[in-house]
């Protein structure tokens, strides 16, 4: 079963009449929600499925580990979310994300936002030292699949990211080589970087022949997706 419409959610469409596993990726996708509702309704639908003896799967994130983003109300969220599922499910995974990438027309995801932002002129307001990891979407289907099917790491939380941390000016110049315009930034003297613990990540990715991460690995998801976009129908 998979719970949600977004682009997490159609990658795990493969899921959708297996009874044996809830793939929950109807979360609140929006890192800057203030809106408790918002947050009260994603908690509301987790406690729906604690009946169900099925695997639970739920997407937190690797924020956690950004010291200037622990005290905004998404982290905070995703951590009681965190709990209460290890407190009450009896079968669960909870695997912590970087920024994925994925065609989507969710406008708050981080590439959607540059994309556009960069693309139509806007202004943007960027942190000088900040940090972001990024995964391409179906890097995250083939390697949750090796976990559900090893059945080793049921009741864990994992940390699924890669070592490619950029920082947000460097994503912006990457949009900006693919999109061949300039972007209209300010940029502030803020942000933190942050590493992600990835030991058993790691391991696990060791086994996976079909993803290849090389130093360009960022570039090429980015330029992936931007042409993707830019082949969208309107």
């Amino acid at each position: 079963m998979v719970v949600g419409n977004g682009l997490i959610a159609k990658q795990f469409k493969k899921y959708n009449n297996n009874d044996d596993v809830i793939i929950f990726a109807s979360g609140v996708s929006n890192s800057k929600e203030t809106n408790a509702e918002a947050f009260e309704q994603e908690f509301n639908l987790i406690k729906s499925y604690l009946s169900k003896e099925s695997l639970f799967v739920y997407f937190s994130t690797c924020s956690i580990y950004d010291n200037s983003l622990i005290e905004s109300n998404y982290v905070k969220h995703k951590l009681q979310v965190e709990d209460f599922i290890k407190a009450n499910f009896e079968r669960f995974l909870i695997l912590r994300l970087p920024n994925i990438v994925g065609l989507t027309k969710n406008p708050h995801t981080f590439f959607n936002y540059f994309f556009n932002s960069i693309n139509n002129g806007d202004s943007i307001l960027i942190q000088k030292n900040a940090v972001r990891y990024f995964m391409d979407v179906e890097d995250l289907s083939i390697i949750l699949d090796m976990i559900i099917e090893d059945n080793v790491m049921i009741n864990q939380l994992i940390n699924i990211s890669y070592r490619n941390a950029i920082t947000i000016p460097e994503a912006v110049s990457l949009f900006e080589e693919e999109l061949n315009k300039k972007a209209n930034v300010s940029l502030i003297s803020s942000g933190n970087n942050y590493v992600v613990p990835d030991e058993y990540f790691y391991t696990l990715y060791s086994k996976v022949n079909s993803i290849n991460v090389t130093d360009d690995y960022t570039r090429n998801c980015f330029r992936k997706y931007i042409n993707l976009k830019k082949n969208e129908p309107q």
